[in-house]
């Protein structure tokens, strides 16, 4: 059964273009009659939906049980178990939609001061060791990265059953932060970070010979700054973390 016809919001006229728009559907037999979409001959009906505080454009047959009479679909149905319901709307799929809507996937969640800094919170689905380490952090490790737009570095803060397992800092420039992403220059360098206060400087094997001059001095201000007071940065990111764990 369609639930269309019981969604809250105003029907609407949509002249639109709607061919080949179910499923790749070569036949997908939309027309326009008497000033009303049709798919098969049935009403096509647009409205726009509410669902978890966002509003959608949505088009749907005020009855796809009726593609059944069409003989085309309904052998295709019995023949390839082919469900034509391409233009249905089922109940379960405005739980589902405001389920999704309102928890993001593994727990992510996010704080964002555009331009100047951002926080990302999110939880490993599998295990990921850690390169050039020993480290191997398992499915359901928290992650919290910091983001700042005027540090040379980013800091991944590792969390497993409560506990810190390491800050992870990241060598970067040209971090732009905004509500459509968060994108930076990676510059190959990171350092390890454990609870101690002890440090891990990877990957400077990697750098180029030719790696231009504003790079090294980029990588030798992030080291500067990690190197010379890793407690002072643990006791910041442990601040600002905590109301992420």
């Amino acid at each position: 059964m369609t639930v269309l016809a019981d969604l809250p919001g105003e029907e609407l006229d949509a002249p639109v273009d709607l061919t080949g728009a179910v499923g790749g559907d070569a036949r997908a037999p939309f027309e326009w009659k008497d000033g009303l979409p049709l798919f098969c001959g049935l009403r096509v009906a647009f409205r726009k939906v509410e669902i978890a505080g966002h509003v959608f454009d949505v088009a749907a047959l005020k009855d796809a049980a009726g593609l059944l009479d069409d003989p085309v679909y309904a052998k295709r149905f019995v023949d390839e178990d082919f469900a034509p319901y391409g233009l249905e709307l089922w109940p379960a799929s405005f739980v589902l939609a405001d389920l999704l809507l309102r928890t993001p996937p593994w727990g992510e969640r996010r704080a964002l001061e555009p331009g100047r800094s951002a926080v990302l919170r999110y939880v490993l689905g599998a295990d990921r060791p850690l390169r050039g380490t020993d480290l191997v952090l398992a499915a359901g490790t928290i992650t919290i990265a910091h983001y700042w737009s005027d540090r040379p570095y980013n800091v991944y803060h590792w969390i497993a059953d409560g506990r810190t397992i390491a800050y992870y800092c990241s060598v970067a420039e040209t971090t732009e932060l905004s509500e459509a992403r968060v994108a930076y220059l990676d510059l190959t360098v990171d350092v390890l970070v454990h609870p101690s206060g002890a440090l891990e400087i990877l990957d400077e094997d990697e750098l180029p010979a030719d790696l231009a001059p504003r790079h090294r001095r980029t990588i030798a201000d992030a080291l500067e700054r990690i190197v010379t007071s890793p407690r002072a940065l643990i006791a910041e990111l442990e601040r600002e973390s905590a109301r992420w764990r």
